[in-house]
C-alpha cells in the first residue's frame, strides 16, 4: 500500500481531506464540498446541505418578488392619484410601513437574486464559491500548456447538463470529470 498524501492532511483537525473539503473555521470542521459559510443561517455550506440551501435562496428570490407584487398591488388599490410623484407621496404620508417594506425588499432582493443566479452558475460548472475564490491557490486547477499555467476545472463533467444533473441527482461532485 502507498503511503497517505500528507499534503491532504489537516493540521488543525488531523484528518485526510478530499480535494473539495476544506476545514472551516467558524465551524471547527472539515467540510465535505465546502462552498462557504453563511452568515445568515449560522452554518457551513457543503455537501451535506447545499442543495436545501440553493432551494431556500429560490424560495427567497420567489417570495420577496411575490411581496413586492403584492405590496404593489395593494398600494395601487389603496391609494388614488392623478400623476406618479403623487401617488408615491400618498403611499409614503398614508401608508409608511407599506412604503417602508417596498424599500427594504428594493434594496434586498437584487442582492437575494444576484446571490441565487451566482450559485445556479456554479453549480452549472460544478465549482463551489471557495474553489472560485481561491482558484489560483489549489494546483490542482492548473495545468501546464506551452509553458504557462491554464485553469482547469478538474470537477467539470464535460457540460452544464451533467454538472446540474450531478449536483441535484447522482451526488459525485468530487470525482474528477
Amino acid at each position: 500500500a502507498s503511503p497517505p498524501d500528507v499534503g491532504r492532511l489537516c493540521t488543525t483537525t488531523w484528518v485526510l481531506k478530499g480535494a473539495r473539503t476544506k476545514y472551516c473555521q467558524r465551524t471547527g470542521a472539515c467540510v465535505e464540498e465546502f462552498d462557504h459559510f453563511c452568515g445568515w443561517l449560522n452554518v457551513a455550506v457543503g455537501r451535506g446541505n447545499h442543495r436545501p440551501f440553493i432551494f431556500l435562496a429560490v424560495v427567497e428570490c420567489c417570495t420577496q418578488l411575490c411581496h413586492m407584487l403584492l405590496c404593489w398591488t395593494a398600494a395601487a388599490e389603496l391609494v388614488k392619484a392623478n400623476s406618479t410623484g403623487e401617488w408615491l407621496l400618498g403611499v409614503a404620508v398614508d401608508y409608511p410601513i407599506l412604503a417602508l417594506m417596498v424599500l427594504v425588499h428594493g434594496f434586498t432582493a437584487p442582492g437575494v437574486v444576484m446571490l441565487t443566479l451566482h450559485q445556479l452558475r456554479l453549480i452549472a460548472t460544478n465549482m463551489t464559491t471557495n474553489e472560485m475564490i481561491n482558484s489560483f491557490r489549489y494546483q490542482h486547477f492548473w495545468r501546464e500548456e506551452s509553458g504557462r499555467k491554464v485553469f482547469r476545472n478538474p470537477f467539470h463533467k464535460g457540460n452544464m447538463w451533467r454538472n446540474c444533473m450531478d449536483f441535484w441527482w447522482t451526488r459525485r461532485r468530487s470525482d474528477v470529470g
